[in-house]
């Protein structure tokens, strides 16, 4: 009777856990029309981006700060620099006039989408963390 009683609790805690499993968070159906604001930020390397979508699409989409080492890339005129900046706008550029849901996962690949100039290397990460913080963070404005 012992050993029933016990099975049956702990078939009964089985199947309480099971239901505690969840799914693997998804991009959301849609998100809503507006603009939005996100940062990825350390010391002193920042990437600070807005952007508006309309029906999931971006409409518009800038760097309101751009900086590493303590250099402003949006500002330098070092020409190391601006070929940075140039990329870096290019980058961006891929997103105007598609989805978000689907163009955003194709910065991962920086390579497919500007052209490396004088051996500078983008680093996307950071862009894609500023894009998904704005995401994450709602619209700030409609």
């Amino acid at each position: 009777m012992k050993r029933i009683a016990l099975s049956l609790i702990a078939f009964a805690l089985v199947l309480a856990f099971a239901g505690c499993a969840s799914a693997p968070a998804s991009a959301p159906l849609s998100y809503e029309d507006g603009a939005y604001r996100g940062v990825y930020g350390e010391a002193d390397n920042q990437v600070t981006v807005e952007l508006s979508l309309k029906d999931n699409i971006v409409t518009k989409i800038s760097y309101r700060n751009l900086a590493y080492g303590g250099v402003n890339y949006r500002s330098s005129t070092d020409e190391r620099i601006v070929n940075l900046r140039n990329q870096y706008q290019a980058l961006i550029a891929h997103l105007v006039g598609k989805d978000i849901r689907d163009s955003l996962p194709e910065l991962y690949k920086p390579g497919q989408i500007v052209d490396a100039v004088g051996g500078a290397t983008l680093r996307s990460a950071k862009v894609i963390s500023a894009i998904r913080d704005a995401l994450n963070r709602g619209v700030y404005a409609y």
